[in-house]
């Protein structure tokens, strides 16, 4: 147990803004988690929530800072070496593994941390996506739908619900891609991937008035 909590209390803070979809929030998040990591430099749970920070940033943001890549890569690294045994911090620089380098050792990061804790949305959701670059469709929607079982009423199902409609469209099943994706949009409008997804799957059926709106959108 540390002497101080502002560790802690920075880190809490910082939460919600990381689930955010705004690169404002993202960046007032990764100021409240240095401050946290200055504090206390081995506490992995913010060195993990600080690299996902400067992830989303960049992938869902939409800026690209010259230095976020490698700062959550490494970030990432020291969270794992300080806790390699936290399911989050193991799935998280799996994920990152993945996403930044195609480095697909990071699939078995990903395993490992859902084996470990499989009630852990977060670790499902890093999940998903490694096998989604990885081409495994069928695990990919099977972590998906798993995190959305469990809780069905999280802040960011959005997400649970685009990355199964983007399995499918990627498998081919361009309809049931769209029941998924408007579910995603009726909860978040803003988040630009289920969009996309409603866009790929209309194209390829034959719905070009309806895939160029969804790219304006």
């Amino acid at each position: 147990r540390p002497e101080s909590m502002d560790a802690w209390d920075l880190y809490v803070q910082a939460l919600p803004l990381v689930y955010s979809t705004s690169a404002s929030n993202h960046t007032n998040a990764i100021a409240l988690l240095d401050r946290a990591i200055a504090i206390e430099p081995d506490y992995a749970p913010a060195l993990a929530l600080a690299a996902w920070a400067r992830e989303k940033r960049r992938s869902v943001g939409g800026v690209h800072e010259i230095n976020d890549v490698e700062d959550s890569l490494g970030l990432a690294q020291r969270a794992f070496d300080i806790d390699p045994d936290d399911p989050m911090v193991m799935g998280l620089l799996g994920f990152l593994r993945i996403s930044f380098r195609r480095d697909y050792s990071g699939l078995d990061l990903c395993n490992r941390a859902v084996a470990l804790n499989p009630n852990n949305i977060l670790v499902l959701n890093f999940a998903t996506v490694a096998h989604s670059l990885a081409g495994d469709l069928d695990e990919m929607i099977a972590c998906a739908t798993r995190a959305l079982e469990l809780s069905p009423g999280s802040p960011d199902t959005y997400v649970c619900l685009h990355d199964i409609a983007c399995g499918h469209v990627m498998a081919g099943r361009f309809e049931d891609a769209l029941y998924w994706a408007r579910r995603s949009i009726a909860i978040n409008n803003s988040y630009a991937f289920a969009h996309l997804d409603v866009a790929v799957a209309n194209a390829h059926l034959g719905r070009v008035d309806e895939a160029r709106e969804a790219i304006v959108r």
